[in-house]
């Protein structure tokens, strides 16, 4: 929960620029180049609104709005490495230049500084111009829906303070071996009014207290302060001066209704104080085995947990009120902690047992009682956490220890991810779509790490953090945790069910060649045209000589004797003057071929239909099907 994702409310080009790059910050970016150093170059730069450079021997200045470089010609940067940039001229008007590029780390592999006041302006102009277009076609609807609609977005604009957003500069410095210092500003100045967003997640910097709870066994965790009662009574103010009777009208009713079941929405939202924030850890010193339809899976134990700093017990009292007195719950009543835990029995890889849980002013919301625990214990002092970890000592070097939002990634999120996905590949070593997933795993068993904070100054919000994105020269990253990891959990469920896809398909086309041989046997039996006893009957007459028809492709051993075929055969005694030639079922495959959820069923008429099943005669009722003899 980051600033660059609370400016997406605000569909404005600025904002896209400024979340996308930021994004890619928070992981770290650019090419891994040594650290570069020398002489000034020669080469120079600019542009209108904004320009950039980095690698060996650039160098960049000047601009109307804006100058970026990096790389070995660069001049000394500003910071820990470094003075400013020499400016080799002085803009038409003023910037944020210097005070945003003061903060960053020139020289290094990535470095960009963008002005956008003028930007901003602009689209505040054009905005004002497309209201009166928009207002004239809307007078041609009732209510002036237009027009309360652009007011609406107008108002939210303003309020919000994006337009105070003076410049943006980030830069990525190598500072060994895949860990990269990354600085992002984003600058107001510090004279201007501040909107709602520049406090709606955090007014000021302060102790970063929440991590002070973190596990040591913490695999990713993301906290920012969030003001509840700012953005409500924001949202309301909005709404009530839309002057969209509807939204209004919803907006109270739906205030009034929750009043009448005595659930004060505006008490609930008024007890978040502070920081709200998600925990996922790992224990791989635990694992658990889950069994799966080809053989097991040795998974570490994992836990999930949502924390919100709170000034009372309102919305744990709500909560826990909802959950009846004769549940199968475990209730814990002390000085220190209330908790409701709920058992699930389920066969999953993972201890579930969700748990609302209040103590030492925060209310977390857990996958199990044993994350709240052992949270507890670390802030109390008597368990090493998070912070007492080498990777954490080695990603917290330089970064501020206060701040109002911070994120955190070990590179064991990744490299576990993996390793289920890697176990689960191995299980079928002769299947081309799992041993492409493998590729995909292979060269990211360690997986990315990153710790960041962003700070809430007087002129803006700073970000400092340390990050290794192990993505050789690719500048933006698209994720911020093990992309081959996650992209091969979300493939392999995709290429399993393509794959049971096409076998169900195989499957059909086997169904419709016996029925083919059965009516051709039929047929030849001039006197009473029967249908063969047996499928053997077809293989030994040579109606059907390719033994690979009688098996289902989905089984594990797919058979190839007429014999002990894969198919139920139940077409003795039937003929093929049978009344009912299109519900009359001839053959079918055993729903256990295909773990009992899909049949195929072919028919005396020789066509062959597929259904979602467990059983024959579950299928059969369903469609008014007969199976067995008769006329």
């Amino acid at each position: 929960m980051n600033y660059c994702c609370s400016l997406t409310v605000l569909k404005s080009p600025v904002t896209l620029v400024v979340v996308v790059l930021a994004g890619a910050l928070l992981t770290g970016c650019g090419t891994k180049e040594e650290t570069p150093g020398g002489p000034a170059g020669q080469g120079s730069a600019s542009g209108k609104d904004a320009a950039a450079a980095s690698g060996k021997d650039a160098a960049a200045a000047g601009g109307k709005d804006a100058a970026a470089a990096g790389g070995k010609g660069t001049a000394a940067a500003g910071g820990t490495r470094g003075g400013t940039i020499e400016i080799t001229r002085e803009p038409a008007k003023k910037t944020s230049f210097v005070p945003v590029t003061r903060h960053l780390d020139a020289g290094g592999s990535f470095y960009m500084y963008l002005s956008t006041e003028e930007w901003i302006e602009d689209i505040a102009r054009k905005w004002d111009d497309m209201r009166e277009a928009f207002v004239a076609i809307g007078a041609t609807f009732p209510g002036n829906e237009m027009d309360d609609g652009y007011k609406f977005i107008g108002n939210g604009f303003s309020q919000s303070g994006i337009a105070q957003l003076s410049g943006v500069g980030m830069s990525t410095f190598p500072r060994e071996n895949d860990l990269y210092l990354n600085k992002a500003v984003f600058h107001r100045y510090a004279d201007a009014k501040r909107g709602k967003l520049w406090d709606l997640m955090g007014s000021r910097s302060h102790e970063l207290e929440t991590l002070k709870m973190l596990p040591a066994t913490t695999a990713f965790a993301c906290f920012s302060d969030f003001d509840g009662q700012l953005g409500w009574e924001w949202l309301g103010d909005m709404i009530n001066d839309s002057g969209i009777p509807e939204a209004q009208a919803k907006f109270n009713g739906q205030q009034a209704q929750l009043q009448s079941m005595g659930i004060d929405l505006d008490k609930l939202i008024g007890s978040i104080d502070g920081q709200v924030g998600v925990v996922f850890t790992i224990d791989e010193s635990r694992t658990q085995l889950f069994e799966t339809p080809n053989g097991q899976l040795q998974v570490p134990d994992i836990a999930l947990m949502i924390v919100i700093q709170v000034k009372d017990s309102s919305i744990y009292d709500l909560v826990s009120s909802i959950v009846p007195p004769d549940a199968p719950v475990r209730r814990t009543e002390t000085a220190a902690m209330k908790a409701v835990t709920m058992p699930i029995p389920m066969p999953v890889p993972v201890k579930l047992e969700p748990t609302l849980a209040q103590s030492h002013g925060y209310l977390m919301l857990a996958s199990n009682a044993d994350i709240v625990d052992e949270a507890m214990a670390v802030l109390d002092g008597s368990k090493d956490g998070l912070m007492s970890t080498a990777e954490f000592k080695l990603l917290s070097r330089d970064v501020p220890t206060r701040g109002v939002s911070f994120h955190y990634l070990s590179e064991r999120l990744g490299s576990s991810i993996a390793n289920v996905m890697k176990q689960a590949a191995e299980q079928a070593p002769d299947d081309e779509d799992t041993q492409f997933v493998m590729s995909l795993l292979a060269d990211d068993g360690k997986g990315v790490h990153s710790y960041g904070v962003f700070e809430h100054r007087e002129d803006g919000f700073y970000f400092t953090g340390n990050a290794s994105t192990g993505v050789g020269s690719i500048i933006l990253v698209p994720a911020v945790v093990g992309p081959p990891a996650v992209l091969a959990a979300v493939l392999l469920p995709a290429l399993n069910q393509a794959r049971e896809k096409a076998r169900r398909m195989n499957c059909k086309g086997n169904l419709k060649q016996i029925g083919l041989g059965a009516i051709m046997y039929a047929g030849d039996d001039v006197e009473h045209g029967r249908f063969p006893d047996n499928l053997g009957q077809l293989h030994e007459q040579k109606y059907l000589v390719n033994g690979r028809v009688y098996g289902c492709p989905s089984t594990d051993s797919p058979s190839e004797s007429a014999a002990d075929s894969d198919y139920v055969y139940v077409g003795a005694g039937l003929k093929d003057t049978n009344r009912d030639p299109t519900t009359t079922v001839l053959a079918y495959c055993d729903p256990a071929n295909h773990d009992y959820q899909w049949t195929n069923v072919m028919f005396i008429d020789g066509h062959v239909a597929g259904q979602e099943a467990w059983s024959i005669e579950q299928a059969a009722e369903q469609n008014g099907w007969t199976i067995g003899t008769g006329q």
